[in-house]
């Protein structure tokens, strides 16, 4: 046998196997960490532009009610409504109403304009002065725009007839807006409510508000102002995929993550799009990076694999010629029987480990369920005291018990699912729920300082879980 041949050939070989199974591993962890961090960078961005499109519609909706609350509430007035219903001019009762209505309209920084319009006297009294516009041809031209029979009508972005861009806010004494002449109309500049939309722009991706009948009425995009949106099939899965979500749409480089809110009492939707590429910048760093790692622990592997080989091989070398090779009759018998000194080596090893490792194997096995059995049973209950005591903490976390019980966190998890079939994150937030829940019930405290009470630093975060676990929002609930 040509035992140095027979060496390389082992060196060879040991090395080709070593790189064959770095490259399968470092190109295995690789497809694995960039479709992670992918998914992970998908669901970031759709989270956070959601919560900022939340935050958006329900600064809107306030602004919503507050307007509609001060109209109705003027309508209401006994000197509004005594004019509107008036058949004559009284120029005395006009100054003393057009006094009440500027009070009125400074109210909010918003409103533009504000009228009381009466058709059948064929008077409009207001701020800014109305200047030569008849109530007539002012009525003819609002009821033109209204559909439905209620007392408050929205009416979104359309031209005054003083050429200004605005959404108006019409109030009627009955509910048959159509055949009643005398109306309160509050009307609020596009600009303004862009100007309560700009800030927006830090979220990522182009922002627009749509109307329910699809008209687009604000938009980072100038290009869509105005007009009906222009994807509809994005607004029909909008409309089939519930009042929040997110998706993929379009194809190649034109893929985009669209988020949306829709907001029932306003009737608009939040609808962002993001290019697909910028949600992927992170994810592609990430790959340059992995394939440059990659390359350099699979070089590494290689003068690895090879030092090791020689050592590993260096002292069965030794031995193979001093007690086989050197006798005449083993070396015989040995090459009637092997190929070469490999399957021997190979043949001693096999029986030393399958001796004695299956026999440590089994003790240990059996050591460590014993113990681990014992550990769970008296930590377990141990855990939930604590987690019940602390869980209005706001740093309450897997980590924080952890330290507390002295177990690894990703154990923890496991055995506390196992042992209660929930999953560690879900327990903490329905136990905060439950006792929100109890305070809304009996208490009087703001939904603000319940979130504080039950261990929420954010209160868009208490009210999102709320909402996820109960159906309604802790306003509806209470």
């Amino acid at each position: 046998m040509n035992v140095n041949r027979f060496y390389k050939s082992a060196i060879f070989k040991w090395v080709f196997l070593i790189v064959l199974l770095l490259c399968v591993t470092v190109i295995s962890v690789s497809i694995f960490l960039f479709n992670w961090y992918e998914n992970n960078n998908i669901e970031m961005y759709s989270d956070m532009t959601r919560i900022a499109l939340l935050n958006t519609s329900q600064m809107i909706e306030a602004l919503d009610s507050s307007l509609k609350s001060t109209g109705f509430l003027a309508t209401r007035d006994n000197d509004v409504a005594r004019m509107l219903w008036n058949t004559s001019y009284d120029s005395w009762s006009h100054v003393e109403l057009q006094v009440k209505l500027n009070n009125l309209r400074l109210i909010h920084d918003v409103v533009y304009s504000l009228y009381l319009v009466n058709e059948r006297a064929d008077w409009i009294v207001g701020f800014p002065l109305p200047g030569g516009l008849r109530a007539v041809d002012y009525s003819a031209t609002i009821k033109e725009m209204i559909t439905g029979d209620d007392a408050i009508v929205r009416i979104d972005t359309h031209t005054d007839p003083f050429g200004m861009d605005v959404l108006s806010y019409v109030f009627f004494l009955t509910r048959a807006p159509l055949e009643d002449d005398s109306f309160l109309i509050i009307n609020i500049r596009q600009q303004e409510f862009t100007d309560l939309l700009e800030p927006m722009e830090t979220i990522e991706g182009v922002l627009t508000v749509v109307n329910s009948a699809g008209t687009v009425i604000f938009s980072h995009n100038k290009d869509y102002m105005h007009k009906e949106f222009g994807d509809r099939s994005l607004i029909d899965q909008i409309k089939t995929g519930g009042s929040e979500g997110s998706f993929l749409s379009g194809r190649g480089s034109e893929r985009a993550l669209v988020t949306y809110v829709s907001c029932e009492r306003t009737r608009f939707t939040y609808i962002t799009e993001t290019p697909f590429r910028e949600v992927r910048s992170a994810a592609n760093a990430l790959r340059i990076r992995t394939i440059i790692l990659s390359a350099v622990i699979l070089l590494c592997g290689i003068i690895a694999a090879i030092i090791l080989a020689r050592h590993f091989y260096k002292p069965l070398r030794r031995l193979v010629e001093k007690y086989i090779l050197n006798d005449p009759q083993r070396k015989d018998w040995i090459s009637s029987k092997y190929k070469n000194e490999y399957e021997l080596i190979e043949k001693i090893f096999d029986e030393i480990y399958n001796r004695t490792v299956s026999i440590d194997s089994f003790v240990s096995d059996v050591n460590r369920a014993i113990k681990e059995q014992k550990n769970t049973n008296e930590n377990i209950e141990n855990i939930l005291d604590f987690i019940r005591k602390e869980y209005t903490n706001p740093d309450m976390s897997l980590d924080f018990v952890a330290d507390y019980v002295d177990l690894n966190p990703s154990y923890l998890g496991k055995i506390f699912f196992d042992n209660t079939g929930v999953r560690f994150p879900e327990y903490i937030s329905r136990l905060r729920i439950d006792a929100a829940k109890e305070l809304l019930s009996t208490t009087e405290e703001s939904v603000n300082h319940i979130a504080r009470l039950v261990g929420f630093n954010s209160t868009t975060y208490f009210i999102t879980s709320f909402k996820k676990y109960t159906g309604v929002t802790p306003a509806m609930y209470r």
